[in-house]
């Protein structure tokens, strides 16, 4: 068996083969010796230290002074210059909490660094975080209000550009292919987006006993309209995307997803859905609505009205799948999805695919029918005569409606 290789190898194999500008280590340390941190001659050792074990060249003396008039964060801040770069650090007396940044264009183990540190200063914790500065991270905001996001490596940025409705940014990655984002939320990767393409698609028309009429709402890369177009039994699509912008860099840049845009069974019209589906009676089997977050363009898609025209628009025995966030992340908005179209649909449920570029590793759909159960009416023979699935099956149909117990009551 080969060398197993670390994390730390793999960091530094990437910074000296991609020529990077330098590296940066952020180190923050909780509950230090309180003595020694207020102690300049102290930190001046600390220093010359670290400098030594790590192999680098001081240049000029250390700097030490004391900052803060405001007492959460008053204490010493020091800077040291050395041949490749800079070490600085502020010390916090009213924590007790030390904040160490490295920076260097030759290399060091961040994790000599990390370790030495936290013992010379006797911290009871510590974390650190370390960025080769010549690569590119796209970074996922849509969380970040609950403390977590999304990052990818990236190689270049492809295209970017503002629409009349959001900002389109198409990068290539290092992990998962091209990618396209909207108003900074992840959308679509190569890598990925069958999980997401198959399974808002198929459960619905493998559980209808003739899908032949079939609404797809935004969905302008194309991949829902891939899908469906799987079913022999669908004779005419309809794609009602608001922003033609998407489909236009969708079909430049994604010509895998985007590839039966132009399929004669499919009718693409740019306009509100919103508006759209106002004037549409019993006229579909299926509709499925593909859209973005429940903020700004979209945010009408998730309102009960628009849950009453669906049911409208579809035939006696059809069938409406939403987009509906992660039952890890989004609890309040599901259990609200479920609140406001109680009474629309004899059937409702809730399901779940894997994806792992989109927050938490899932996304999930509702399942809206006017008869039809997915769990009880599922064609399986259909279902397995279905050609080219990377996700979708019989038995992943089955398992996407078990949901996990802390769960059960989002759906009552």
């Amino acid at each position: 068996m080969g060398e197993f290789e670390t994390v730390k190898d793999q960091l530094k194999k990437r910074f000296h083969e991609r020529g990077a500008w330098g590296l940066t280590t952020s180190i923050n340390l909780k509950k230090c010796n309180p003595a020694t941190i207020r102690d300049a001659e102290a930190i001046k050792k600390y220093v010359r230290e670290l400098c030594d074990l790590i192999g680098m060249k001081r240049y000029g003396e250390t700097v030490v002074v004391n900052f803060g008039e405001e007492e959460r964060v008053s204490g010493f801040s020091m800077t040291q210059l050395i041949e490749t770069s800079l070490i600085s650090g502020h010390f916090a007396n009213a924590s007790n909490s030390v904040f160490i940044d490295v920076f260097s264009c030759k290399w060091f183990d961040p994790d000599v660094v990390e370790e030495f540190t936290r013992k010379f200063f006797e911290a009871e914790n510590s974390n650190a975080k370390t960025v080769i500065r010549s690569e590119e991270w796209f970074e996922e905001a849509v969380e970040f209000k609950k403390g977590v996001s999304t990052a990818l490596q990236v190689q270049k940025k492809l295209h970017s550009e503002k629409s009349k409705y959001q900002q389109i940014d198409v990068y290539e990655t290092v992990a998962f292919g091209k990618m396209f984002s909207l108003d900074g939320v992840i959308m679509v990767t190569e890598a990925d987006e069958f999980c997401y393409h198959e399974m808002i698609s198929h459960p619905a028309l493998c559980t209808h006993p003739n899908p032949r009429s079939v609404l797809i709402v935004g969905a302008g890369d194309g991949g829902v309209v891939r899908e469906v177009l799987k079913h022999p039994e669908v004779e005419g699509i309809e794609l009602c995307e608001i922003d033609e912008k998407v489909i236009e860099i969708s079909k430049k840049f994604f010509p895998h997803v985007s590839k039966d845009l132009g399929n004669p069974k499919v009718k693409i019209v740019v306009q509100d859905a919103i508006e759209y589906i106002k004037e549409k009676h019993k006229e579909y089997d299926v509709i499925i609505v593909d859209s973005t977050d429940p903020v700004g363009p979209a945010e009408g898609l998730f309102k009960r009205d628009f849950f009453i025209n669906c049911e409208k628009a579809l035939k006696d025995e059809g069938i409406l799948v939403t987009q509906a966030e992660s039952f890890f992340y989004d609890p309040q908005f599901i259990s609200g999805i479920f609140e406001k179209t109680r009474g629309i649909f004899p059937v409702m449920k809730y399901y779940y695919t894997m994806i792992p570029t989109y927050a938490s590793g899932t996304i999930g759909f509702t399942f809206c029918s006017k008869k039809h159960d997915p769990e009880k009416d599922l064609h399986e023979e259909r279902a397995r005569k279905l050609q080219d699935l990377k996700y979708y099956s019989t038995g992943i149909h089955r398992a996407a409606f078990v949901m996990p117990v802390f769960t059960k009551k989002f759906f009552k």
